[in-house]
């Protein structure tokens, strides 16, 4: 199964298209948002990401049983 990439801000494209501070008003400096964003460039973000999907376990509800 494949995993695909992270996502991030990519800052200099905004740049490019003149929309980095428009994008900046929504996510804003140094708040929750900003910090969602940054462990993406993180070297060990994808270690981190592997470590947690192998920890993970899915126990389905039966069928019969309502949420």
């Amino acid at each position: 199964m494949e995993i695909h990439g992270h996502a991030g801000v990519d800052w200099t494209a905004l740049e490019e298209v003149d929309e980095a501070a428009r994008a900046l008003d929504y996510i804003g400096h140094d708040t929750p948002w900003d910090r969602l964003f940054q462990p993406a460039y993180v070297p060990s973000y994808r270690v981190m990401v592997s470590k947690f999907m192998a920890s993970f376990e899915f126990a389905p509800r039966p069928v019969d049983q309502p949420e």
